[in-house]
């Protein structure tokens, strides 16, 4: 039974049309461009989830903005000092659930932004978003 539970826990870890659905249902519309997506929810009642996105250059700045005003919707939640992106997220997990879409280790202009229950990183030399929403 406890296997049972864990299973249902995750992580899970979605791709392509799916991946895109799941980001724009959770986050934002992406560009028709978009690329190099990545979906990740892990837990069971209060699941936390991890996206991971680029977009061309042209299109970070307008990306960029509508995620910090997305970000401003979940501004209720943890302390932001309580999430670390690196110790809680896909980089933390064992090495079967391990992706290479999910490529924050890569960057190294990394900006984080965290409101409430909600933290971007970004790069802005390679347009590439890392999203993650915490459990409440």
């Amino acid at each position: 039974m406890q296997d049972f539970v864990h299973g249902l826990g995750g992580p899970h870890i979605y791709s392509d049309w799916r991946v895109r659905e799941s980001i724009e249902a959770r986050l934002v519309e992406l560009p028709e461009a978009a690329h190099h997506l990545y979906y990740g929810i892990k837990g069971f009642q209060d699941a936390e989830d991890f996206i991971a996105f680029s977009v061309p250059d042209a299109e970070f700045p307008d990306v960029l903005e509508k995620l910090r005003d997305r970000a401003g919707s979940h501004a209720q939640g943890r302390n932001p000092s309580q999430m670390d992106p690196r110790a809680r997220g896909p980089d933390s997990w064992d090495a079967e659930f391990q992706d290479a879409a999910w490529d924050l280790k890569r960057h190294g202009d990394l900006v984080t932004e965290t409101t409430g229950r909600m933290t971007v990183m970004y790069s802005p030399s390679a347009h590439r978003f890392f999203v993650f929403l915490w459990a409440l």
